[in-house]
């Protein structure tokens, strides 16, 4: 029988070859990166319309020209302890009138001559869309703000 014979110079020399190829240049595999954590998805709204403007009629501003002492001096010495307030409300009556739709153009707004000390009444004069007249009328009580 042959035995085999292995010097330790040999088995020396393999361990050293394997070590060489186990620490050796490898090929470059890609480099791996960690998933990053996803955005949350956006929902969208669906597309709306924008708003419509409420309806605004435009204002002639001679139609809110202050009284004057030449002008109206029966009307400013009927209301000369409120005159402040009947301009005041003169313009709430044109504001209340130019919201309504079938306003379009004020062209005067004065203190009704059925007002008095204690109860102010206005009416306001406009034109439809057409170009009739259309007039709208007010009391003092319609146009203060409500009491909260």
């Amino acid at each position: 029988m042959n035995s085999l014979r292995i010097s330790r110079s040999l088995v020396l020399l393999g361990l050293v070859g394997l070590a060489a190829c186990a620490t050796g240049p490898r090929d470059s595999a890609p480099t791996v990166v960690p998933d990053q954590p996803k955005p949350a998805p956006v929902t969208s709204k669906p597309v709306e319309d924008p708003p419509e403007a409420p309806h605004r009629a435009a204002i002639n501003p001679a139609a809110l020209t202050p009284y004057s002492e030449d002008q109206a001096p029966q009307l400013i010495s009927r209301f000369s302890s409120r005159l402040d307030e009947v301009e005041a409300f003169r313009k709430l009556a044109a504001e209340a009138a130019a919201a309504n739709p079938d306003c379009q153009l004020i062209s005067m707004v004065e203190v009704a001559s059925t007002s008095s000390n204690d109860e102010l009444r206005f009416w306001v004069e406009c034109s439809d869309i057409n170009g009739d007249p259309v007039r709208y009328n007010f009391s003092e009580a319609d146009l203060k703000p409500p009491a909260g």
